[in-house]
């Protein structure tokens, strides 16, 4: 008798784990499938990734194939009088309008300074 009262309560113990285990299996089911889907998130990043990083690696590989060949010291000359040319425009361009903003900046102030004479109301709250 001793042994069948054991044997019951050892049973009412393995019912109360085997409740608690279900419980924790859902729990755990749950944060398994939300683990699996980050890790397979992830693991498509990666992919990403990795095809990006190879397709730059081609289109590099592409570019440098396809490069001119280095430029001749005449033909380096040639580049530097049209940079020379397109810089010196682009300076002139720029302090005209730097000219033309300070001027406009004087014509402003100078309206604000301007006095104004004859009659005036002078209106006080």
């Amino acid at each position: 008798d001793d042994n069948d009262d054991d044997d019951d309560d050892d049973d009412d113990d393995d019912d109360d784990d085997d409740d608690d285990d279900d419980a924790g299996v859902s729990v755990r089911g749950s944060t398994k499938q939300r683990t699996e889907a980050i890790r397979a998130n992830v693991e498509r990043r990666e992919l990403e990734r990795a095809r990006k990083r190879a397709r730059i690696r081609r289109a590099t590989a592409v570019r440098a194939a396809s490069a001119a060949p280095p430029l001749t010291q005449a033909e380096r000359l040639r580049e530097a009088e049209a940079t020379e040319a397109r810089n010196q425009a682009e300076l002139a361009r720029l302090l005209a309008w730097h000219d033309r903003q300070r001027e406009q900046r004087l014509r402003a102030a100078a309206a604000r300074r301007a006095v104004v004479s004859g009659p005036r109301v002078r209106w006080h709250s």
